[in-house]
C-alpha cells in the first residue's frame, strides 16, 4: 500500500512539474522581434517586450524563476540540437529564452546567441516599432539609437562602432575573418529618448 502512495504522490509531482511554465500568453503593450534566417532558409524568432505589468528578472533567489512574465512568453525553452536556433540568457545560464519581457520604462538591450547556422544570416525587423504610439507617450520617450554590435559590425561600420537599424529593415551577416570571425553573442542596444 505504502509502495502505491509513494507512486502516486511521484505522479503528482511529475504532472505538476509540467504545468509550472505553462500560462496564458496575453499581448504586451509593445512587442519587438528579430527575425533570423540563414543562408538554407531555416528561420528563428527572437522577441522582446515592454509592458507595464512586467517586472525584473531575480537572478539572486532561488529557483530562479522569480520575475519571469510568463504572461508575456518570458518562459525559459529548450533548443533543439538539430535546427537553427537563436536565443537570449536571463542572468541564470541554465535557461534559454526565445522571449524577454522588460517593464515599459526601459531599454530593451538583449545579448543574443545564436547556434546550427549557415552563413550568410540575414536579420529583419519592423523600424516602425521603434517609434510605437505606446513609447512616445512615455516619459522615457522612443527608442532613437536601436544598435546591434559585435566584431563585424563594430570593425564593418566604423562610422558608428555598431550597426544602426533604425535606417534599415534588415542586415545580411555574411563570413568575416578577423578579431573573432564570430557574430555571436550579438549586442542589441535599444537606447531610449526625445
Amino acid at each position: 500500500m505504502r509502495l502505491k502512495y509513494n507512486i502516486a504522490i511521484l505522479l503528482v509531482c511529475f504532472l505538476e512539474s509540467n504545468h509550472l511554465f505553462e500560462q496564458e500568453i496575453i499581448e504586451p503593450q509593445w512587442k519587438f522581434y528579430f527575425a533570423f534566417e540563414d543562408a538554407t532558409g531555416a528561420r528563428d524568432t527572437l522577441w522582446n517586450v515592454l509592458d507595464s505589468g512586467s517586472t525584473l528578472y531575480n537572478i539572486w533567489v532561488p529557483p530562479y524563476t522569480d520575475g519571469l512574465d510568463m504572461q508575456f512568453g518570458e518562459i525559459p525553452v529548450e533548443l533543439d540540437s538539430d535546427a537553427f536556433n537563436v536565443w537570449t540568457y536571463q542572468a541564470n545560464i541554465s535557461f534559454f529564452f526565445k522571449t524577454v519581457a522588460l517593464p515599459i520604462i526601459s531599454s530593451p538591450d538583449v545579448e543574443i546567441y545564436a547556434n546550427n547556422f549557415v552563413l550568410p544570416v540575414t536579420i529583419s525587423w519592423d523600424t516602425s516599432l521603434f517609434r510605437a504610439p505606446v513609447l512616445m507617450q512615455m516619459i522615457e520617450g522612443p527608442i532613437n539609437a536601436p544598435l546591434l554590435d559585435n566584431d563585424y559590425f563594430f570593425d564593418y561600420h566604423v562610422a558608428w562602432g555598431s550597426y544602426c537599424m533604425l535606417y534599415d529593415t534588415d542586415v545580411e551577416m555574411p563570413e568575416f575573418f578577423w578579431w573573432s570571425a564570430n557574430y555571436f553573442p550579438l549586442m542589441c542596444t535599444m537606447s531610449r529618448g526625445f
